[in-house]
């Protein structure tokens, strides 16, 4: 009887699992960001002309931290979301703001943590609110040979390039 209730135990909080898994969900990121021609070497090591993603890989925990460096919000996001999708080889990332209370844009850099990712090749497709007919991040890793690695778009349109 204890077996089966341990059983049962396990099951459900794999469930709950597996559906929070599907919602977005807050994730960490930077203020606005300003950029100067004298600060921006200071505030990032990439210019506002450009979007990035980095990614570290933890083959311990199975845990992949993506950084999207220079991401585009609005100036007042609320809460910044991205909805996490893993369909046979991609990962598709769909980034996404609360709300868009103020008139402007900035740059912001997020970090979105993904677990239970097992250790083979990907394709990273990353879904932006503000990209606007440039260039949509969509790359290819392989954890089996790289554990880090960043790749980068040149962006040229508002909030990016000023």
């Amino acid at each position: 009887m204890k077996k089966y209730e341990l059983l049962l135990g396990i099951s459900f909080l794999v469930v709950v699992f597996l559906i929070s898994c599907d919602k977005e969900k807050p994730i960490n990121h930077s203020n606005c960001k300003s950029f100067s021609l004298k600060s921006t070497a200071q505030l990032s090591d990439y210019g506002s002309d450009t979007s990035c993603v980095s990614y570290t890989y933890n083959f311990q925990d199975k845990k992949l931290i993506i950084k999207h460096i220079n991401a585009g919000f609005n100036c007042c996001p609320g809460e910044i979301y991205c909805e996490i999708d893993i369909k046979n080889d991609t990962i598709f990332l769909s980034e996404s703001e609360e709300k868009a209370e103020c008139d402007c844009n900035c740059l912001y850099d997020i970090e979105i943590n993904i677990p239970e990712v097992a250790k083979r090749k990907y394709f990273i497709s990353i879904t932006e609110p503000y990209y606007k007919n440039q260039e949509q991040i969509l790359f290819e890793i392989d954890l089996t040979r790289n554990e880090t690695g960043i790749f980068c778009v040149q962006r040229t349109k508002y909030p990016w390039g000023i």
